[in-house]
């Protein structure tokens, strides 16, 4: 019954994105698998060179979200201890456990240990559902767990790893190879998104594998989803019936209608009761068009100039934060948060004095922007950091 509900809920398509590092430098893979009467097939895949270029396919659907990029460590051990604190601290043995998140692998007689820092992971997650619905998460290589079984290989080739499968144990070696067409059970899947499928696999299967801290975390995101997802069911199946009310309500009303119209006093209060409706429904296509226009005009402005400022960043310089609306002092508890409205602060580190001066001059000839104001510029462990404030029209 409750695979069943989360089927309903999850629908048939599902999104896997694996966020891993070439050369230092962030890709992405995108896979979207579709489930058809018993199996599954690739819809789409595509490999994002930014993290821009990944946000144009901003979508409702679940999505699985691989975290196994250069921020993210990952070591094999000897033995399958089911302690998981005992397996870490032989791998990582001067962890601290509350800064960091993990996640083990265990098969044979060696386990796969991947760490990485919470703050990191915690950052990374809201990003992405500022644009996607995450369902579940995962870290390094841990996914494969599930996929394992049905590729018969003795091994298995990653974006950035090559896994030993043989001899009953994991081995890690740094893969710089070709990619490979793995046959996972009759579906055709390539190296580059052999993780992100995957991870979809262990969703749509509802089974760990693995063990570690970010299974609460991928436990919290899951029932996030459901309740999400069956409120806008919910939702939905509620709008309908109270439209198919509604047009029964119109039929039968139409029909009796017709039969009191000699009488004048039944058809004066029909009269009234029509105007009525049609007085709430003209005041609920008002505020629905005034909700759209606002969503839509704050939606597109805000997009628009943050899309400009930060597609003129010059090589030299290195955002670290760009903050639209900034909040306009400290949250307190019992408190409104009063954000600042038409301020953007943006600050980063800088590599050409001129480059940063050309830059602030494109940013303040901007039609949107009405004045720009550098807040600090200087160096700090010999590297020059800068913030500016921005004041949109």
């Amino acid at each position: 019954m409750a695979s069943n509900l989360q089927n309903i809920l999850s629908g048939k398509n599902y999104i896997g994105i694996e966020c891993f590092s070439i050369n230092n430098e962030d890709r992405y893979a995108f896979l979207q698998v579709t489930r058809k009467k018993g199996s599954l097939e690739i819809a789409r895949k595509e490999i994002f060179e930014t993290e821009e270029q990944l946000t144009t396919e901003k979508t409702k659907l679940p999505v699985i979200l691989i975290i196994n990029n250069k921020y993210v460590l990952q070591k094999e051990v000897v033995g399958t201890d089911s302690n998981d604190k005992k397996l870490l601290h032989k791998g990582f043995p001067n962890i601290q456990l509350d800064d960091f998140y993990y996640e083990i692998w265990r098969t044979g007689s060696t386990s796969v240990i991947v760490i990485c820092r919470k703050n990191y992971i915690d950052e990374k997650i809201n990003t992405f559902s500022e644009n996607f619905r995450v369902a579940s998460v995962s870290l390094g290589l841990c996914s494969l767990a599930t996929v394992t079984d049905f590729i018969n290989t003795p091994s298995v080739t990653t974006n950035t790893h090559e896994i030993d499968l043989q001899k009953d144990e994991v081995s890690l070696n740094i893969y710089n190879g070709k990619p490979v067409v793995y046959d996972v059970n009759g579906l055709a899947v390539d190296t580059r998104w052999i993780i992100a499928f995957a991870g979809i696999l262990s969703s749509i299967l509802t089974i760990d594998k693995t063990s570690g801290s970010i299974l609460t975390i991928k436990n919290i995101l899951a029932e996030k989803f459901k309740q999400k997802a069956f409120f806008e069911k919910t939702l939905r199946f509620g709008m309908g019936l109270i439209l198919v009310l509604l047009l029964i309500n119109f039929l039968l009303f139409s029909h009796y209608f017709k039969k009191a119209s000699e009488i004048d006093t039944v058809l004066s209060a029909n009269k009234v009761e029509i105007e009525r409706i049609n007085e709430l429904k003209k005041r609920i296509s008002d505020k629905e068009e005034k909700l759209e226009n606002f969503a839509n005009n704050t939606s597109s402005k805000s997009s628009l100039v943050i899309n400009k400022i930060t597609s003129s960043v010059p090589g030299s310089i290195v955002l670290d934060k760009l903050i639209f609306h900034p909040v306009e002092k400290r949250i307190k508890e019992g408190e409104a948060i009063q954000p600042q409205d038409s301020i953007i602060i943006i600050s980063g580190k800088v590599l050409s004095n001129q480059d940063f001066t050309n830059w602030i001059s494109q940013i303040e000839n901007l039609e949107e922007i009405k004045n720009v104001t550098i807040t600090s510029f200087g160096k700090e462990n010999n590297k020059t950091e800068f913030s500016l404030r921005a004041d949109t029209k």
